[in-house]
C-alpha cells in the first residue's frame, strides 16, 4: 500500500511538470522513436510527446491505446513496446489513453492530476527510469475505472 501512494504522488509531480514544461517546449526538443510500435506487435499511437529543458531532464507522452488491453499481461507487454519504442529516453512517464481526441486535450491530464475530476478515456500511466531501472504501472481494467485500479511493480 505504501507503494502505491509513493507512486500516485510521484504520477501527480511528474505530470504536472511534464505537462506544463514539456507542452511549452515540445518544438525545441523532438523525441524520436528507437522502434516504431507495429514492430513490436504491440498497437498504439504517440499523440504527443516531449520533453523538459530543466534537469533532471524527463520525457513526457501521451498514446491511445486499443481497448482490449485490460490485463497485467497486456500491460506489461505494452510496457516493454515502450521501453523499446524510447530506447534513448532516460526517464519516461507515459499517460495511457483510449481515445485520441481526449489524448489530445492537455487539460485532459490536469484535469484528473490537478483537479481529480474523473477523465473515462485516462486508462493509465507508465513510469520508467533507464538508470536505476525504476518502473511502475497503473491501469484500469476498463474505461471509466480509476486509472490507478491496478498497480503493477516490477
Amino acid at each position: 500500500m505504501q507503494n502505491h501512494r509513493l507512486f500516485i504522488i510521484l504520477v501527480i509531480i511528474l505530470s504536472i511538470t511534464c505537462v506544463a514544461t514539456v507542452d511549452a517546449q515540445k518544438r525545441s526538443s523532438k523525441v524520436e522513436l528507437c522502434n516504431p510500435p507495429e514492430s513490436l506487435g504491440i498497437s498504439f499511437k504517440v499523440v504527443e510527446a516531449g520533453r523538459t529543458i530543466k534537469d533532471p531532464i524527463l520525457t513526457g507522452i501521451r498514446i491511445v491505446v486499443k481497448d482490449g488491453y485490460n490485463s497485467v499481461e497486456d500491460m506489461r507487454r505494452l510496457a516493454q513496446a515502450l521501453e523499446k519504442t524510447f530506447c534513448n529516453e532516460d526517464r519516461v512517464i507515459v499517460n495511457i489513453f483510449d481515445d485520441e481526441k481526449v489524448a489530445r486535450r492537455v487539460d485532459s491530464i490536469t484535469d484528473f492530476l490537478r483537479n481529480r475530476k474523473a477523465v473515462p478515456e485516462l486508462r493509465g500511466f507508465y513510469y520508467f527510469e533507464k538508470l536505476d531501472g525504476k518502473r511502475t504501472l497503473s491501469f484500469s481494467r476498463r474505461r471509466g475505472n480509476s486509472p490507478e485500479e491496478v498497480v503493477v511493480d516490477f
